[in-house]
């Protein structure tokens, strides 16, 4: 019994300091640098919604490596960013390939 609660205290202290996930909706008012706001929904599945303020939103795919962040909006490109949380997860810190950054807020919603 002992070995069970030790087992399960130990789990949960490792689910509490897990790595945040990039599945959600984002969004950034964030236009410095030439960025355009919008918000960005990553899916379980691996399809991400990208959905500008003022343009028709895009659909492809995405692949976390390490770090980083491959997208293919299929017609409209590929893209990879660096990327990283602040310390409670709900701010995404992205960094482009042409080097500019842009922050994203977690928005409070259930994605599918």
């Amino acid at each position: 019994m002992k070995r069970l609660i030790a087992t399960l205290f130990l789990m949960a202290s490792t689910a509490a300091f897990a790595a945040p996930s990039l599945v959600g909706t984002w969004h950034s008012d964030d236009t410095s640098g030439g960025n355009t706001s919008g918000s960005m929904t990553f899916k379980k599945d691996g399809t991400i919604v990208l959905a500008p303020d003022g343009f028709p939103a895009a659909t492809g795919t995405y692949k976390v490596q390490g770090p980083y962040v491959d997208i293919d909006l299929g017609a409209h490109g590929k893209a990879t960013m660096a990327y990283h949380f602040n310390r409670d997860g709900s701010t995404l810190d992205t960094q482009y390939s042409e080097g500019t950054h842009q922050s994203f807020n977690r928005m409070k919603q259930k994605v599918k």
